[in-house]
């Protein structure tokens, strides 16, 4: 039979495990798609309250730089509440009690634009904390390198060195602490800091106390590790995104270079050439075969100079600069409906935009009306341009053979360079881009990008 002891220790142990289920469904939110790292620990912290009753928990993050254990200190909103009381009662000043030295004082006083460190200011920002190695025997120092729990059951033992024994006492009582918890953030071999928190002074720590912050410590690792993964992938994406932007633009640029030296070199040296063999074909004293080869000779410079303009055409017509994209894609969509004899209906606002945003228009449209060429076999083409609300909408869209969109999207390695490009081209102007077709209906590209960026 149980004894009353036993049965009492029964009933705490299932109240608590049903308190760690619910902890650990909220926490799951958190820890699978984090936010920022302040507020994620916030709302992981405040639930550790709120459902197993541990005071102020909060999440050391710490790194070892020279003989010094750097760091900061994430808290509970209830936490930081409870510091601003205690601060009040014990006439210290709050940075006392964190243990942060002057600098950091005045610093965070003029960050938070108030004098007063003890009045209400919203969330703190985390606070610096620092511990010399030179001290093993400090349960922050000797939880961090052993990476194992420890307790103790004195708040001197976690703010030792900064305050005196007389401060730490006080502040312990106004807290009503009687034992703290310590434990390690650890991922494979490297310890990422501390987990700790207190018990009042009826309820000190037990061995299910331990496991149950062990399980929550576990959780909280994975949230940081998960935050600072995607931070990580953020700041990657925003690289490539500049590398890819940086890229574009010197292409760009590179083809502006070539064009002009093409048009005011090779061009004219050409077109001046082919002028003298005209001038020289002209004259009445040359033999009959001198003059079947200046003429040979006239055709060959014609049409080299005929190719030199294709090229400047192709890298960038002049004429996109000059008169518009408008006009560049309807004498260019005229020109390819008389080669291909395709139905062409082009509609477009005669609007002149910013020229980052024509170029890669051009760009886009260009490319889908040549995967059109290559690939769809269609009889007719729709190419619109409006301008709608401070956003630029272009659709081009085909009656050919079309494809699976949806696979092709899937499968990384089935996408075109031209259809990647055209993705990336669109995001750099952060719009978006759509792409819609399935076999035998035809496709559909898309795109809609604001203007109030330029």
């Amino acid at each position: 039979m149980y004894s009353y002891k036993s049965l009492h220790a029964e009933q705490v142990r299932s109240v608590q495990d049903e308190a760690v289920v619910r902890l650990l469904e909220r926490l799951m939110p958190a820890v699978v798609n984090p936010k920022g790292l302040d507020e994620t620990l916030s709302i992981m912290l405040e639930a550790c309250v709120e459902e197993l009753g541990y005071l102020y928990p909060s999440v050391a993050l710490l790194y070892m730089r020279g003989d010094k254990l750097v760091g900061q200190v994430f808290s509970s909103p209830s936490t930081w509440d409870a510091l601003r009381r205690t601060a009040r009662l014990t006439q210290l000043p709050i940075d006392n009690i964190l243990g942060r030295c002057s600098e950091r004082r005045s610093a965070s006083r003029v960050a938070s634009g108030n004098a007063d460190s003890t009045a209400p200011i919203g969330r703190p920002p985390c606070h610096a904390i620092s511990y010399s190695l030179a001290l093993p025997d400090h349960p922050v120092v000797r939880t961090f390198l052993e990476r194992r729990p420890h307790v103790t059951a004195r708040f001197q033992d976690i703010a030792r060195p900064y305050l005196e024994a007389e401060a730490t006492a006080a502040i312990e009582r106004a807290l009503g602490i009687r034992s703290m918890a310590l434990l390690p953030l650890c991922v494979e071999e490297k310890c990422l800091g501390l987990f700790i928190a207190a018990r009042p002074a009826a309820q000190p720590f037990s061995a299910q106390d331990l496991s149950t912050l062990q399980v929550l410590s576990a959780q909280v690792t994975m949230a940081i590790e998960s935050t600072r993964l995607r931070d990580n992938l953020r700041d990657r994406e925003q690289q490539v995104h500049l590398l890819l932007k940086t890229t574009i633009d010197a292409q760009e640029e590179e083809r502006e270079r070539i064009c002009l030296d093409i048009h005011d070199g090779v061009a004219q040296t050409l077109a001046s050439a082919f002028h003298c063999l005209q001038t020289l074909d002209s004259r009445t004293d040359l033999p009959i075969d001198s003059h079947t080869l200046v003429r040979k000779a006239a055709k060959l410079v014609r049409e080299s100079i005929r190719e030199a303009r294709g090229v400047v055409m192709t890298l960038r017509p002049p004429a996109l600069d000059v008169a518009g994209l408008v006009p560049t894609l309807r004498f260019e969509l005229d020109e390819i409906a008389s080669q291909t004899g395709w139905l062409i209906s082009f509609d477009a606002d005669e609007v002149r935009y910013p020229k980052p945003i024509e170029t890669a228009l051009y760009r886009i449209v260009h490319e889908a009306v040549t995967n059109v060429k290559k690939h769809a076999r269609a009889r007719t083409v729709t190419v619109r341009i409006k301008h709608i609300e401070g956003h630029v909408v272009a659709e081009v869209r085909d009656d050919g053979v079309g494809f699976d969109s949806f696979a092709a999207e899937r499968q990384l390695h089935r996408r075109t360079v031209g259809l990647l490009s055209m993705r990336k081209r669109t995001e750099l102007l952060q719009g978006s881009f759509d792409l819609v077709s399935s076999p035998g209906t035809g496709t559909r590209v898309a795109i809609d990008v604001p203007l109030l960026a330029f």
